[in-house]
């Protein structure tokens, strides 16, 4: 049962992001809000915290993209505001909450590795 969570929940992230593209980042702040509101049991006052927090890592995000950094560079930063992602939310969430987002991470990082050894 497990693993068919994790399946639609990778599948849902995976169809989310391709539509993203064609998003706003204020709608996909508010989509991955959602999200993690239902994952994560939010509180009606950590949601608007979450918002900012995902909203702020995704407009500096589209920044690095969108720059002339090289590639690697480029993955590297990005990875780095992931990280800071992580730290800010940990302030905002409770610890079973910060619990359950780092289990959700890793596991879609298992999902990714393993498509991509199929590919």
């Amino acid at each position: 049962m497990k693993k068919i969570q994790i399946l639609l929940f990778s599948i849902f992230i995976l169809s989310s992001v391709a539509y993203s593209q064609t998003q706003s980042p204020e709608q996909r702040a508010l989509a991955q809000t959602e999200i993690m509101k239902s994952e994560l049991a939010l509180t009606p006052t950590q949601v608007p915290n979450v918002y900012d927090v995902n909203l702020g890592i995704i407009i500096k995000n589209d920044q690095i993209k969108n720059s002339t950094y090289p590639e690697d560079q480029k993955k590297q930063i990005i990875q780095q505001n992931n990280e800071s992602r992580k730290l800010m939310l940990k302030n905002i969430l409770t610890v079973d909450q910060y619990s359950k987002l780092e289990l959700g991470l890793k596991e879609r990082q298992e999902v990714k590795k393993e498509t991509q050894l199929k590919n």
